[in-house]
């Protein structure tokens, strides 16, 4: 049984999606998931922080299945964050729930196999971030470094601070380089 590429786009993934909701024509057959991560607001209480990663990792793995049957149909499945960023950004926001996190990272990337993931990080200038935001956002750098070269994952660069058209060019290639025989 062939199985699809899971790509799991993060740091900056709302750059990506908007380049997959923008060009239907060219990306209409792969399948997108946008972060669940994004669709919350997260209360900075630790009770609220803790509920809210719970949460989330309920909802993350009731998308598995889905995403698990896509990749047996379709050579291609974007998703951002995934368990990866959402383990990076569980370390960054201290919750307890970190080890359960890096756990399930762990037995989805050994369940889908670490050739068949690829990390598209889209990198952005984190000066231009509120304080608070850029402290997190650095410790959530810092996870997410740790995490791919901990699984040992393929990791591509996408520059977020590009212009529109070179994101779209770049992601087009890094499709394309999929695809190519080797």
């Amino acid at each position: 049984m062939t199985i699809g590429k899971l790509i799991i786009v993060t740091g900056a993934p709302r750059i990506v999606g908007g380049v997959f909701s923008k060009n239907t024509q060219s990306f209409e057959a792969i399948p997108y998931f946008s972060s669940i991560y994004n669709e919350f607001n997260l209360d900075e209480t630790a009770d609220a922080r803790d509920s809210f990663f719970k949460e989330l990792l309920e909802l993350e793995n009731e998308r598995n299945s889905e995403i698990e049957n896509l990749l047996q149909t379709h050579s291609v499945v974007v998703v951002e964050e995934w368990h990866l960023g959402n383990t990076a950004w569980a370390k960054a926001k201290q919750t307890p729930l970190f080890d359960i996190y890096r756990e399930k990272l762990e037995r989805s990337t050994r369940e889908i196999g670490k050739a068949n993931l690829i990390v598209w990080f889209v990198s952005t200038d984190p000066e231009k971030r509120s304080p608070k935001s850029q402290t997190q956002y650095n410790l959530y750098l810092e996870e997410l470094t740790d995490l791919i070269s901990h699984l040992n994952l393929r990791c591509d660069t996408i520059d977020g601070e590009d212009t529109p058209s070179s994101i779209e060019k770049r992601v087009s290639f890094l499709l394309n380089s999929l695809f190519k025989v080797q």
